[in-house]
C-alpha cells in the first residue's frame, strides 16, 4: 500500500515537471476525495513508517478483507464492482478484494476448498 501511494505521488511529480499531466495526475485526482485519496496522504504524513505500524496496517487490511468475506457471504450479489470505479480503492486493496468476493472470489474459494 506505501509503496504504491509514494509511486504515485513520484509518477505525478515527473508528469507534472514535464509539464503533461496524463495518467497519475488524473488517478491522484480521481481519488482526492476517495480513499485512494485518503491513502496517499496517509503515507506522505508519515515518511518513516515503523515496522510495528506496517504491520498494524496489514493486519488492518487482513480482518477489513475478511469483514469483506463475510459480508459477500450474508448478502449475496454486493455491487462490489463499484470498487473498479477509479479512485474509490488503492488499486493493491482494491485487487486484494475482488480476489476474495463476488463471483471470482467464490470460484477461488471454492478452488482452495
Amino acid at each position: 500500500m506505501r509503496d504504491w501511494a509514494l509511486d504515485l505521488c513520484q509518477r505525478v511529480e515527473d508528469e507534472l515537471d514535464a509539464g503533461q499531466a496524463s495518467e497519475a495526475v488524473m488517478e491522484w485526482l480521481r481519488g482526492r476525495q476517495l480513499l485512494s485519496g485518503l491513502s496517499v496522504i496517509e503515507t506522505l504524513r508519515d515518511r518513516r513508517c515503523p515496522p510495528s505500524k506496517r504491520a498494524f496496517s496489514a493486519l488492518m487490511l487482513l480482518f477489513q478483507c475478511q469483514m469483506f468475506v463475510m459480508l459477500d457471504s450474508l448478502v449475496p450479489g454486493c455491487q462490489w464492482q463499484i470498487l473498479q470505479i477509479p479512485g474509490v480503492l488503492p488499486p493493491p486493496i482494491r485487487d486484494l478484494i475482488l480476489s476474495k468476493v463476488g463471483p471470482k472470489g467464490a470460484a477461488a474459494g471454492e478452488a482452495a476448498g
